[in-house]
């Protein structure tokens, strides 16, 4: 749902290194949103370079990403950021 809903935000958000190295997406429905989201740094594969799209996504793995989308959008939008803090 990231990468498909998400998209517009992901794009140009790519960072190098292992992102792009994801040995068990080949064949997968959602391979080009995994890459994308992976690429750009909102979810990481493991450290044998698998994501096990078929896995169940822990709580932790989610909050994680979330937190990641969360940054991003207020790096490109501060006073968006700032109205969602709880401080007020």
């Amino acid at each position: 749902m990231i990468g498909i809903r998400l998209g517009s935000l992901l794009q140009g958000a790519q960072r190098s290194g292992d992102a792009a190295l994801i040995t068990d997406v080949r064949n997968h429905w959602a391979a080009t949103w995994i890459m994308s989201v992976a690429r750009a740094g909102v979810m990481d594969p493991f450290a044998n370079h698998a994501f096990q799209p078929r896995a169940v996504v822990r709580r932790t793995d989610l909050a994680q990403a979330l937190a990641r989308l969360l940054a991003r959008v207020a790096a490109e939008n501060p006073a968006r950021a700032k109205s969602w803090s709880l401080r007020g």
